[in-house]
């Protein structure tokens, strides 16, 4: 998993750093009056 680089997922690129957490961008949805609408889109 350690050399998993930039492998695409449904949110962006998936990578490990070298203590094998994910570094993956998070998807930020709004559901107003039941209808989901893309906010942002965050990395960490």
């Amino acid at each position: 998993m350690a050399k998993t680089k930039d492998l695409p997922v449904a949110g962006g690129k998936l990578s490990f750093d070298e203590k094998h957490n994910p570094i993956v961008p998070a998807l930020i949805i709004e559901v107003k009056d039941g209808k989901p609408t893309f906010v942002d889109k965050i990395s960490f």
